[in-house]
């Protein structure tokens, strides 16, 4: 459990949490917007509710080419953790995403009106829901969809990280250390005006070789600052952050 959140199975891949407070939300949803006698069928709908706001934010994501890695119901909504290449307006709807499925709805539900009070609790949560989101508080849609809309990215609720390269490469290297079962090597950094001095055992690089290496280098750095030039916020997200 990592921050309260209960990892409770995966759905295609997608990582499913859910936070220890959202079955005393739910609980709280079913007495404002249910009474006596209809307490089974508002019961229904909630978990219904926060699906359609969590798919939202998954749908939005996967037309954007972006992978969802982990899905969080928290009391108020679901997260998403993604990563992939976007510019600062994708990551903006994939924020928005949430509170996009909660005006879809809410035109679904008044152009078919039910008799009903799972109708009714269905149209109460779903406003609420979808209007509270818009705040730019907590983990709120708001809270990260507003500041990326004007530009100034935070790191909470559908949370990103950076797309350096050298944080990228330290991750996969984690990553692969984990896998194998053993530490990664880490070799002492020579001191400035000193050259490594090679062990017995390890080979020598040609020349050759070492001016290759640079001339690819240099040939990215120049690719990479030619996409930051072309995008309108960066090379967007490249990993998610793990809790």
């Amino acid at each position: 459990m990592a921050k309260g959140y209960l990892r409770v199975g995966t759905l295609g891949g997608v990582d499913l949490r859910m936070h220890w407070t959202t079955p005393l939300a739910m609980l709280l949803w079913v007495l404002a917007f249910g009474k006596a006698g209809t307490w089974a069928e508002v019961s229904a709908v909630v978990p219904l509710i926060y699906l359609i706001h969590g798919l939202g934010h998954f749908g939005v994501a996967r037309v954007l080419r972006f992978k969802v890695h982990r899905l969080q119901m928290g009391p108020m909504g679901v997260h998403a953790g993604y990563s992939g290449q976007g510019v600062q307006a994708s990551r903006t709807w994939v924020a928005f995403g949430g509170v996009m499925a909660h005006g879809v709805l809410a035109m679904l539900l008044f152009l078919f009106p039910i008799e009903s009070s799972a109708w009714t609790a269905a149209v109460g949560v779903n406003l609420v829901m979808g209007a509270v989101n818009l705040i730019p508080a907590g983990t709120l849609d708001g809270a990260d969809g507003w500041p990326l809309a004007t530009g100034r990215a935070r790191r909470a609720g559908h949370r990103p990280t950076s797309t350096h390269p050298a944080a990228t490469r330290a991750r996969l290297v984690r990553e692969v250390d984990a896998q194998i079962g053993h530490p990664p090597i880490r070799r002492p950094r020579p001191k400035r005006g000193q050259e490594r001095q090679l062990s017995g055992d390890e080979p020598a690089v040609p020349p050759e070789l070492v001016e290759q290496a640079e001339l690819l280098m240099q040939q990215a750095r120049r690719d990479a600052m030619a996409r930051v030039r072309d995008s309108d916020g960066g090379l967007g997200p490249a990993g998610i952050t793990e809790e």
